[in-house]
């Protein structure tokens, strides 16, 4: 029935087409007889001049589909080759029209263009390939992007994964954006970002030069160029009169780099500008090399210094003013052992803190089988209020300059360079805002002479007392592992006599050997104290618990809270510096008695040197340890309380210019600074330049990472190199790393800093097994280090000592410094005494003589007795005005006394007072003051001592600085 019904269909539907062809060709057979032909037909509908719009419309346009059926009719190959070439060529010349549209759109509206563009930080970090993709796609070029596209996509693309996908966009939006820069010239955008990838990754010149002739970059030569856009002059006279002469004219650089340069300029102006900033500085030696020595030209080496500006996080311009900061300095009251030592509440929190490092290091090295604890670990990890927020900071590095900053007079030098560079006395509030400056030991160390020489003499900016000086915390760091290796290394040689010195671990763990006199990079000694210290925890894990393997501890123990218990035992047992004090004491007493009874006995039966020297380095490097973690987090409350610790850690080991620091920043977090200057620099000393969790860094790492860049990557060779090349690259050295990263990041090929940790399960079992097998942490009483060796002094309890006893302590003698500069401060300036004086001088008349040119040699003016005019007092002359302050402090000193015997403050006085009486005894006119003789003398025998060796390897640290955010220090 269907099959029946449906062939009758069939032939209905045959029957109408026939009878519709029919008709058809009746039609054309009608417009055969009237002489029409069918082209010409079809030219009249189709024309729109003929008006017919609404019949072919409504007759044939109408159903879609109808004009491409009747193109592919056309291109098949039932019609003729010359039909099909001339509908491809037409088809070819409007997809050209086409294409041409859409480029000539893209050129008008700029999108791709940078000139009139500020080439800065926000278009450099804000340009992706993708975006441009999507914009291309869906705004301006869609046909172009589709032709493109249809080039590179297969039939199987549909099966391809995302990522290759991805990276088919990527293929397309270049290809298009090189088309598109060949269209016109100024739709360079792309290829200027592209070649600043190149350089900022340091690519060759002729890298550069080819991928610059195949469109997809610029010329190298473009991109360092350093000339001078030349304006065009127009042809319309000038109705509006000459041009102001006092109006600068704004220079403009053709060069991509120099454009950066000056717009990233442009910015830490701005920044400046608010007053609301800290800058940090620290010098750079690059080794200038030639490789063929003509005159003029040979192998040297530079010495310079590089800074940094940041905007202050969490400030406000109340936060700043100068005359709270000084008012507070002058009213402070002398520092005290109570600022230095823990109070009751701090001891607790810092015992806790220790007690969380070591579980921290059980977690984080004891391998997977504690990892469940992760979650227990950060919800109870403890924190201070002073934890900075979470943020990003900005970075805008200044121009390097030509000045060496390892004297006093360079670092004012270096000062004015960053005054002068920010534009800062520009700025009508300049004097009125107190500047934070951050630096490493010996630059914080200079401007603190500069605020001592000139306490008294200079007022204003020359005064310099308007800086809130922040210490560079990671030399500090350097400085305690130096103190830490130095102090735990024991004597090489002796094998197993002292299997608990850190030479012994070094041997054992068949590293490269270290020579206590030259020491490796930092990384390498921080790595060696770590990695013994992690193995120490997880030993002594092993004996509070009394589990013979870390497997059979996790099976064992399983709660967070035995765990916390077992730390808490680890600490108490193993870290306690009393059970040092008593077995010493103990070893101590028994050595007295037996020289008393007439029988000294060779080996003590109390006491054990190698389990003494176990506490005393669990306890050293928890506390190095817990620094370390405490700057990742950000916390600065818990790196206060260590410094606290290092204040006298550091006195006790040797490092007595850092101990002298500590002194000061203690003094100043305690009781010089008000609130609002002690939360401006705890806020502000860590920085966060990728605004990640446990990313944070010391400020002084920051400007060492900078220059490591500058030194590596961006220092120009050959005759173009020069501080002026420096200058120009330098302040853009931070958004290039921006620019690689990014570019890295989106292309899918960042082999940046993303590496795994490296894994230290054997040696720490290596050490584990060394320490089980020589009982380093089991007392042994009677067990001694050889003769020659003597045991690990208790730098903390050391220190102290050192810093209180006897009646002229550093502790003293630092107060008595401070009380000296305090009174230089509230003295009047020369300047200001003059200025006062000429105020109250009467007008000159005709009988009275005019004052000779040089008025400090002017006598007295005597008045007669019962005269009721006031007294004429004259002016001091120079160096007694300069010097009286100062010489009244040294009235009572011994004459004769030998210059070494005298405090270290008293030394430093003691050069002051004598260079400048030598500046004022060639000086007789007014003004009486040098602007640069006063600093111009050397303390380099007073700020340089023992830790330079270290901070010469800072520049080998910026690997940390890149590790920080990606990677667990170790």
């Amino acid at each position: 029935m269907l099959k029946h019904r449906a062939c009758h269909q069939a032939r209905e539907l045959a029957e109408a087409e026939l009878e519709q062809a029919m008709h058809y060709e009746e039609v054309l057979a009608y417009m055969a007889e009237k002489g029409v032909r069918f082209g010409d037909f079809l030219d009249y509908m189709f024309n729109p001049a003929n008006g017919q719009g609404k019949v072919y419309y409504h007759e044939f346009l109408i159903r879609h589909g109808s004009l491409s059926q009747m193109l592919d009719w056309w291109s098949s190959s039932d019609y003729s080759s010359n039909v099909k070439a001339e509908l491809h060529e037409w088809a070819m010349t409007y997809l050209e029209k086409t294409v041409t549209r859409e480029a000539r759109k893209i050129s008008k509206s700029r999108r791709l263009q940078t000139q009139g563009k500020s080439i800065d930080e926000k278009l450099v970090t804000s340009f992706s390939f993708l975006e441009l993709h999507d914009e291309l796609s869906n705004e301006l070029a869609p046909n172009s992007m589709r032709l493109i596209g249809a080039l590179a996509t297969s039939r199987n693309a549909n099966t391809h994964t995302d990522s290759r996908k991805e990276r088919t966009k990527l293929v397309i939006t270049s290809a298009a954006l090189t088309c598109l820069g060949e269209y016109s010239h100024s739709n360079n955008l792309a290829k200027r970002m592209i070649g600043l990838y190149l350089y900022a990754n340091g690519a060759q010149r002729q890298t550069i030069a080819v991928l610059s002739n195949l469109g997809l970059s610029e010329s190298y030569s473009n991109i360092v160029s350093r000339n001078v856009r030349r304006h065009r002059t127009s042809a319309v006279a000038d109705t509006s009169g000459a041009l102001d002469p006092n109006v600068p004219k704004k220079i403009e650089y053709t060069g991509t780099l120099t454009q950066l340069s000056e717009a990233m300029r442009a910015k830490s102006h701005e920044v400046a500008s608010t007053g609301l900033f800290a800058s940090v500085y620290d010098n750079i030696n690059l080794q200038m090399k030639s490789a063929e020595q003509v005159i003029g030209r040979h192998d040297s080496q530079e010495n310079g210094t590089c800074a940094t500006i940041t905007p202050l996080f969490d400030a406000s311009l109340d936060d700043i003013k100068v005359a709270d900061f000084q008012s507070n300095f002058l009213d402070a009251d002398p520092l005290s052992t109570k600022d230095i030592l823990h109070s009751p509440d701090e001891c607790d929190t810092f015992q806790k803190n220790l007690i969380f490092t070591i579980l921290r290091t059980i977690i984080k090295f004891g391998g997977d089988k504690f990892k469940h604890f992760e979650k227990e670990l950060n919800k109870n990890q403890p924190k201070t209020k002073e934890k900075i927020k979470l943020h990003k900071s900005e970075l805008y590095p200044l121009p390097p300059w030509n000045i060496d900053e390892s004297t006093i007079t360079g670092n004012a030098e270096v000062d004015e360079a960053i005054v002068n560079e920010l534009k800062l006395k520009d700025i009508p509030e300049f004097s009125d805002r107190v500047r934070f400056q951050g630096g490493d030991q010996l630059s914080i160390a200079c401007l603190r002479a500069l605020e001592i020489i000139r306490g008294g003499q200079e007022s204003g900016y020359n005064g310099f007392f308007w800086g809130a000086w922040m210490p560079g915390l990671f030399h500090a760091k350097m400085a305690d592992m130096q103190g830490t290796l130095l102090s735990h290394w024991g004597t090489p040689n002796t094998g197993a006599r002292n299997p608990g010195s850190l030479w012994f671990h070094n041997t054992r763990l068949d590293r490269l050997p270290i020579t206590t006199t030259s020491l490796p990079p930092f990384r390498v000694c921080r790595d060696l104290v770590f990695i013994s210290l992690y193995a120490r925890v997880l030993h002594c894990l092993l004996l509070v618990s009394g589990c013979n393997s870390l497997d059979k501890y996790s099976a064992k123990f399983t709660s967070w809270d035995s765990l916390v218990l077992h730390a808490t035992k680890i600490y108490e047992t193993y870290a306690n510096s009393d059970t040092v004090d008593e077995l010493r004491w103990q070893r101590k007493m028994e050595t007295g008695d037996a020289e008393k009874a007439g029988t000294p006995s060779e080996k003590p039966a109390q006491g054990d040197m190698v389990y003494e020297n176990g506490l005393l380095f669990l306890r050293d490097a928890l506390i190095s340890r817990e620094f370390t973690d405490a700057v990742k987090a950000g916390d600065s409350g818990r790196v206060v309380l260590v410094l606290k610790m290092w204040a006298l850690s550091f006195r006790g080991n040797g490092r007595t210019k850092y101990a002298h620091e500590m002194l000061h920043l203690i003094h100043n977090l305690e009781k010089v600074w008000d609130e609002k200057t002690k939360k401006a620099v705890l806020n502000n000393w860590l920085l966060n330049p990728t605004g990640n969790e446990e990313s944070w860094v010391e400020i002084d790492l920051v400007q060492e990472h900078l220059n490591f860049w500058i030194k590596t990557w961006y220092k120009a060779h050959g005759v173009n190199t020069s501080w002026d090349w420096l200058a120009m690259v330098g302040p853009c050295v931070n958004v290039l790393r921006q620019l690689a990263r990014h570019f890295n990041q989106e292309l899918g090929s960042d082999q940046g800093t993303k590496h795994a940790s490296p894994d230290l399960s054997k040696d720490i079992d290596c050490l584990m097994s060394s320490l089980a097998e020589y009982k380093v942490y089991e007392l042994q009483p009677g067990r001694t280090l050889d003769d020659e060796e003597k045991p690990v002094k208790d730098v903390i309890q050391v220190g102290f000592r050192n810093l209180t006893d006897g009646t002229k302590s550093p502790l003293s003698d630092y107060n008595e410094a401070f009380r000296r500069l305090q009174e230089c401060r509230r003295m009047k300036t020369v300047a200001q005494m003059m200025s006062e004086h000429s105020e109250h001088l009467p007008p000159p008349t005709e009988t009275t003589p005019s004052l000779p040119t040089n008025q400090c040699n002017v006598e007295p003016t005597e008045v007669p007795a019962g005269s009721t005019t006031a007294t004429h007092i004259s002016p001091k002359s120079p160096d007694e005005a300069a010097n009286e302050g100062v010489r009244r402090e040294f009235d009572e000193m011994d004459i004769d006394e030998e210059w070494w015997g005298l405090p270290e403050t008293a030394r430093m006085f003691r050069d002051m007072e004598d260079e400048v009486i030598a500046l004022t005894l060639v000086e007789d006119s007014l003004p009486p003051l040098v602007t640069e003789g006063d600093v111009a003398f050397d303390m380099d025998v007073e700020l340089v001592e023992d830790d330079q060796a270290v901070e010469e390897e800072s520049d080998d640290s910026g690997d940390e600085f890149e590790a920080s955010s990606d990677e667990e220090e170790v």
